[in-house]
């Protein structure tokens, strides 16, 4: 027991020990205690503090989380605009590119255009002036074929003896076929050797009967109308020319009578005039045959050089329009030229006409290319103004 109780008491002076050290401990710790009390207090206040910074500052970051986002959302958009705006200018400088180059195309066009309106123009203009010229050369024709035709419905350059006889022809008097010079038809070339060779037998009215140039010349009488030769069908003669051989001479050129043309129920009427009558390329020739032949027929030259039977030579110039017989064949000459002319001037008409319509197409296709370029004009203007725009919004975008 005394052994224990010895322990018990190391044991309770340990624990006394302890006892105190663990109070003063306790009074360490009070004071700690009042000391992490007073500093509980501080921190406490501080920490209300920093709950409220805190809470500020939760405020401001989320207010910046906020800003940023919006700048993110706004830098976004702005971007977007940004892609857009640069997408728009390089489409607007395309199109502008695009209207350049039509514009300047169409004025190759234009130019183009402009030529072959001035072409066509010109060639209208020609079209014209020959129209003209024809219509000019129709209507001198017209007035010349009817002054000729005049001449010969009054028979002008006959006597006044033929004139009176044809004037009644048909009327009182009966079986007139007409003067001489209008019964034949004379190729240019003998118009005149024929002339001479008829002189003024190409006055001379052929008529049916004897008894028809009685009443002709007694009508004549009548009126006192001057002097006619007839030369009835029924009882003229053709001539009979037995010198064969001059017509293997040189210089021949023909019997009279038949280098004309007549109805043939003349022919003993121009058998007669000119049966007997050589015509004959020039005068040296027509010499060297009347010698051969003894001069027993009349010779006549190309150029109108008469060698009469029995040796008398006539001659001189002579004018190849002022006979009967070159006004005929003048009006059956000018007859033919104005058909000629006519249809010229219906051609040169539709030429015309077709010169007109392509000049005016040309004319319509120039007007129709100068709208174009005036539309590609405005067209430049508005792209310009729009890039200019554009070049600006992407100045602020950037």
């Amino acid at each position: 027991l005394s052994a224990e109780m010895e322990q018990l008491r190391e044991a309770l002076a340990q624990r006394q020990q302890s006892a105190a050290e663990t109070a003063r401990s306790a009074g360490s710790l009070a004071a700690e205690m009042e000391e992490l009390r007073r500093k509980e207090a501080v921190e406490t206040a501080s920490a209300a503090e920093a709950r409220a910074l805190l809470s500020a500052l939760a405020a401001a970051a989320q207010e910046l989380y906020d800003r940023d986002e919006a700048v993110r959302q706004e830098l976004s958009a702005g971007e977007q605009r940004l892609q857009e705006a640069r997408t728009a200018r390089k489409a607007a400088a395309a199109e502008l590119e695009q209207a350049r180059e039509d514009r300047d195309a169409l004025k190759n066009v234009i130019s183009g255009y402009a030529l072959r309106l001035d072409s066509r123009q010109k060639k209208a203009k020609q079209a014209e002036e020959r129209h003209v010229q024809l219509q000019m050369e129709e209507n001198a024709l017209k007035s010349r074929i009817h002054m000729l035709s005049e001449m010969e419905k009054l028979y002008e350059g006959y006597s006044k003896a033929v004139k009176t006889v044809m004037g009644e022809a048909g009327r009182q008097l009966k079986g007139i076929h007409g003067p001489v010079a209008g019964l034949i038809h004379v190729p240019d070339r003998y118009t005149v050797a024929v002339e001479i060779a008829l002189g003024g037998a190409m006055q001379h009215v052929v008529v049916e009967r004897e008894e028809d140039g009685k009443a002709a010349i007694a009508y004549l009488k009548r009126r006192d109308a001057g002097r006619c030769t007839f030369l009835p069908l029924s009882s003229i003669r053709p001539s009979e020319f037995r010198d064969r051989g001059v017509e293997e001479e040189p210089g021949f050129v023909g019997m009279g009578d038949a280098l004309i043309r007549f109805d043939p129920r003349y022919e003993k009427i121009f058998s007669s005039l000119l049966g007997r009558t050589v015509i004959a390329e020039d005068l040296d020739k027509a010499i060297a045959m009347a010698r051969k032949y003894g001069h027993r027929f009349k010779i006549v030259t190309l150029d109108g050089q008469l060698l009469n039977p029995g040796g008398s030579m006539t001659g001189g110039s002579v004018s190849r329009s002022a006979g009967i017989l070159s006004r005929s064949n003048e009006l059956e000459r000018l007859n033919r030229q104005i058909g000629g002319v006519r249809e010229q001037l219906a051609q040169a008409g539709r030429a015309l006409e077709e010169a007109r319509r392509e000049a005016a197409a040309a004319a319509y296709e120039l007007e129709t290319a100068q709208a174009q370029q005036r539309a590609h004009e405005d067209d430049v203007l508005k792209l310009e103004e729009r890039n200019s725009h554009l070049d600006g919004q992407l100045a602020d975008l950037t």
